[in-house]
């Protein structure tokens, strides 16, 4: 969890004001209308949003945070992981062989 020493000094004091357990947290964008209510947690020395797993980064973009640690390209990892199977695969090929178990196909 992140924690609070590395919060801005207005939320470090907000934070200070609470108790340790649950909190409500408000985002409110001041150069919009929008505002995020998230139920979390306050530690002794961190903070944590409860947000479910498949929202976490809609809530992220909504608030303006940068998601690019969290974004994957899902075709190029899926080709890599298909890539390692293959190679696996022909390594497990070439040490039958190197036994002389099996014959290459021709």
């Amino acid at each position: 969890p992140p924690e609070i020493t590395k919060m801005s000094e207005k939320f470090r004091e907000e934070l200070e004001k609470t108790e340790t357990g649950s909190v409500a947290l408000l985002f409110k964008d001041p150069s919009s209308s929008l505002t995020v209510k998230i139920v979390g947690w306050k530690g002794k020395i961190s903070v944590r949003a409860y947000v479910p797993r498949n929202d976490r980064l809609h809530y992220l973009r909504l608030i303006g945070a940068d998601i690019s640690s969290f974004e994957i390209n899902k075709f190029k990892e899926r080709k890599q992981r298909e890539q390692e199977r293959e190679a696996a695969k022909e390594a497990d090929a070439n040490k039958l062989n190197d036994k002389g178990d099996i014959q290459p196909e021709k």
